[in-house]
């Protein structure tokens, strides 16, 4: 470990990777943000799953209140296609990077999924604020609507990172 003043970043600590200071308002940000993403990918499951069953068995039949449900796991799908693509693959790190450092079927559909995520998040928010008014139950309404907008938020920050739509062949 060595400490040295890089010119863009200022003060680093550099190991196998550089280490930087950060305030620690930003790193509770950081790790609540790393665990809301876990938290509404198997949230999103449970309440898909659950508003499934009530319009299959319930007895009002409303499409609009299933579409509500379904859209966050939709978008939520295309991250599942990339975590159990990357988890099923690249059993060791040279197998992630010939796997994503080729055009191949992975690198694609990692590219797709990218750019399928953020236009269903974008999708997903629209159509669940344009049906506010459509009878449900106010717990998946709202479960739906903070989902929507955490994977918008989820979006805006893998733009920040250039994770969307990267081709990662080139």
């Amino acid at each position: 470990m060595a400490q040295v003043n890089d010119p863009l970043e200022g003060p680093v600590i550099v190991s196998r990777e550089f280490c930087k200071r950060i305030s620690p308002f930003r790193a509770c940000y950081l790790l609540s943000l790393f665990w809301l993403f876990y938290i509404t990918l198997i949230s999103t499951v449970i309440f898909a799953f659950l508003r499934a069953l009530i319009w299959l068995f319930g007895k009002k039949k409303n499409r609009v209140a299933l579409w509500i449900g379904l859209w966050p796991l939709i978008t939520n799908s295309f991250l599942f296609v990339v975590i159990l693509t990357t988890l099923i693959k690249g059993r060791t790190l040279y197998d992630i990077f010939q796997l994503f450092g080729t055009m191949n079927l992975f690198s694609v559909l990692f590219f797709v999924c990218g750019i399928g995520y953020a236009l269903s998040s974008a999708w997903s928010v629209y159509y669940i604020f344009k049906n506010f008014h459509v009878k449900m139950s106010g717990i998946f309404y709202f479960h739906s609507a903070f989902i929507a907008l955490v994977n918008v938020l989820f979006t805006l920050y893998f733009l920040s990172n250039g994770l969307i739509g990267v081709p990662t062949w080139l």
